[in-house]
């Protein structure tokens, strides 16, 4: 029992610096807009899977079916998540009850990550549990609201933990080999972020191991095979993400903020970069709450923590481990300042994957990761009583400097006194700490003093940004503003042939994941075929839009069928392509002619049925086929179709790497007819057409990570037999 006391410590500082949301119900973490229009709705849209005993891999809610796990950021395979989804169910919805738990429990596996950091850097239970807090609790943690990012961060800790063991002992292949496992589950994660600062954290400090240490022979043979281990266990825990992933990023556009969408082959734009580097000028932010304006993440990590750390610093100085630390800060500053730092520029053109993180400010995470490190280290000296005066002393000055610009200010317009809280706190807090550390007491007094501070300054910032109710959810409550628009879409769904478009300007952009009904636009997630001219109106009906949800109609023939409490109505297409149809005439087009086939609309465009590759041999007569669905899901649709001679059966559903057909059992080519749907070819008569989406990358990823997972217990169990047996070993006795 003793040993779970500090981790539920540990927990309970989490669960106390997320009151708003733990302890009261009157705030929510969930308004920002991605987490509204992206993030709920594919955890909704998951969850209502796996209630049905279904593991999604396709989303057919989403731009006609699109791949859920090649888009990553669901975190389709992260198993933390498989919680939340077979949570139960309100209404089919998951109830904000467990998705308050599941944000904060986030929070309290990043703090047992920190915890177990520290004590493998020395730290006693005590500070190493502050620290956890801190990082837990504070910084990125704090600032960061996507779940995607924060399940990857929470894995920083467990890499350098055992990448640090490696350091100390450079033939335990085994530390290496968990460092990369480790690494591996922040790709599982769902987003790239954390695992590519990770990539970088740990290129950075083996460089600086070798500059600590003679980089012999030896050595770099050693950290060369260890790199190698770590490699190998990344890949494979990370396969049953990276495989997808990489499968669908080929035929897919990510949108980074640019004027035109970039492949994965492509380069993000540096513009892009630039604009989400943290500037020289946001550096205050990390000791005054508020104070930046040229980077996306809020930099705060607080003067209490950030003056702990030099004091940490000061006193350690001579300590490996915090000479590291302090070379984390100043390296993982560096790369955050994108266009402002000449390493940043080389690790764009150079280090691997690192021009896909079009956001370096993500790189506060190092930052804040090895500040709280040395603050820790700063505690330790607190604890054994080696505060040197003279800092203690500044600090007060600082503190009193601030407070007189603040009566300064107020002096010339109290209003903008008023406003400059951040401020405010800084100079109180700096005050505060430089009082504690010159007042003469037991060290055991002073160090719970600071402990104290630090993680009120904390807690005093975390959640400042959560709104309540009596300031409105504006972003959260669309969530629920058009229920009365879903059920009368899903009251009038009597067949398989039934998709919306949305106005995404007024409607919630991921209605279809939200509601589960079949949409063809959405927000993020867009392979290339289906961006091809996706913004004209004509395309809807090919695409099998039977209505469109918005406060206008998309189309001038549409006719409104409903009107929502929300204003917003529902416009009826009288045309749109069914799920599946028949074509007799084939054409071989190029880009250049796709504007043109478009534009002809629903049916016009029907035949004859053209594609950008492939070919096929269908025959024309007068005789009328006949098309039936047997089944129909998300990822499989079984169709019985009667020819009339020789044909092509078009399925709506978005081309895409990984789908198979069958006709009467034997597998068929499928051509990508109309440069977005799949087609095969069909003879006269009767037959059976299966629809298969079963990426090859889905089952071996899943497989590789599973054999790495295995792997890596085996390797773990001989390593632990070999070294009961070496203690257990007699020693020879001495004569």
């Amino acid at each position: 029992m003793r040993r779970l006391t500090y981790p539920l410590l540990i927990a309970l500082g989490i669960v106390l610096i997320f009151w708003k949301i733990t302890l009261s119900g009157q705030f929510t973490w969930m308004n920002g807009d991605d987490t509204v229009q992206q993030v709920l709705p594919w955890l909704q849209m998951q969850a209502r899977e796996w209630h049905r005993w279904h593991f999604p891999v396709l989303d057919p809610f989403h731009w006609a079916g699109q791949s859920l796990i090649g888009q990553t950021q669901p975190g389709a395979v992260f198993p933390w998540n498989w919680l939340l989804f077979l949570t139960p169910l309100k209404n089919g919805r998951l109830q904000t009850g467990y998705l308050n738990a599941y944000f904060v429990s986030l929070h309290v596996l990043g703090a047992w990550a920190m915890f177990l950091l520290l004590r493998s850097l020395g730290a006693v239970r005590p500070l190493a549990a502050v620290g956890a807090v801190l990082f837990g609790g504070g910084g990125f943690m704090a600032t960061v609201d996507w779940p995607q990012m924060l399940n990857g961060a929470l894995c920083m800790p467990v890499v350098l933990l055992f990448w640090f063991r490696f350091l100390r002992a450079p033939g335990r292949w085994i530390f290496a080999a968990l460092a990369g496992a480790a690494g591996g589950c922040s790709i599982l994660a769902g987003h790239h972020s954390a695992p590519v600062v990770i990539l970088a954290a740990v290129a950075g400090v083996t460089a600086y191991m070798l500059f600590e240490r003679r980089p012999t022979r030896r050595r770099l043979i050693d950290y060369g095979i260890g790199l190698a281990w770590f490699g190998l266990f990344f890949f494979l825990l990370g396969a049953a993400q990276i495989l997808p992933a990489v499968e669908y990023w080929r035929v897919s556009y990510r949108f980074v903020n640019a004027k035109e969408p970039v492949t994965f082959a492509q380069q993000i734009p540096y513009l892009i970069h630039r604009h989400f580097s943290f500037g020289p000028a946001s550096l205050p932010g990390l000791v005054v709450s508020g104070f930046y304006r040229d980077t996306m993440l809020d930099p705060f990590l607080g003067v209490c923590a950030t003056a702990l750390a030099a004091l940490g610093f000061w006193v350690y100085r001579t300590r490996l481990y915090a000479r590291m630390a302090l070379f984390l800060v100043v390296y993982s500053l560096l790369l955050a300042m994108g266009e402002n730092s000449l390493l940043h520029g080389v690790f764009f053109a150079r280090f691997p994957l690192f021009d896909k993180l079009r956001n370096p400010s993500m790189l506060v995470l190092g930052i804040h990761l090895a500040l709280i490190v040395l603050a820790v280290y700063g505690l330790e000296a607190i604890r054994r009583d080696r505060v040197p005066r003279e800092g203690a002393v500044w600090l007060v000055r600082i503190g009193g400097a601030a407070i007189a610009v603040l009566f300064a200010l107020w002096s010339v317009d109290p209003a903008k006194a008023a406003l400059a809280q951040g401020l405010g706190q800084f100079a109180v807090n700096t005050l505060a700490l430089g009082c504690i550390l010159l007042v003469p007491m037991a060290a055991g007094r002073r160090l719970v003093l600071v402990a104290v501070l630090t993680l009120l300054e904390t807690g005093s910032n975390s959640t400042k940004g959560y709104p309540d109710r009596e300031m409105g959810f504006a972003n959260f409550d669309t969530l629920s503003r058009y229920d009365d628009i879903a059920a009368f879409l899903k009251s009038g769904q009597h067949d398989p042939s039934f998709r919306i478009s949305i106005d995404d300007s007024v409607v919630l952009k991921n209605f279809g994941d939200w509601y589960g009904i079949r949409q063809v636009n959405g927000f993020m997630g867009m392979s290339i075929n289906m961006f091809r001219e996706q913004w004209r109106p004509e395309l809807d009906g090919l695409l099998g839009a039977r209505y469109h949800v918005g406060k206008e109609p998309r189309r001038p023939e549409q006719v409104k069928r409903f009107t929502g409490t929300s204003g917003v109505s529902v416009w009826e297409s009288p045309e749109y392509a069914p799920m599946a149809w028949t074509a007799h005439q084939f054409e071989r087009v190029n880009e250049g002619q796709l504007a043109e086939r478009y534009a002809r609309g629903w049916p016009a465009v029907r035949e004859p049925m053209f594609a950008l590759a492939g070919a096929a041999s269908p025959a024309v007569c007068p005789g009328a086929d006949e098309v039936g669905f047997q089944e129909i899901g998300s990822e499989r649709a079984s169709v019985e179709v009667k020819m009339a001679c020789d044909g092509l059966l078009v399925y709506s559903s978005a081309f895409l790497p990984g789908w198979e057909a069958h006709v009467d059992g034997q597998p068929a080519a499928i051509i990508e007819a109309y440069g977005k749907l799949m087609a095969v070819a069909v003879p006269e008569g009767t037959h059976k057409v299966t629809f298969r989406y079963a990426p090859v990358s889905v089952r071996a990823g899943a497989l590789l990570s599973l054999g790495g997972l295995l792997a890596l217990f085996g390797w773990l169990w001989i390593s632990r037999q070999r070294e009961r047996e070496s203690r257990d070993r007699p020693r020879p006795v001495a004569t």
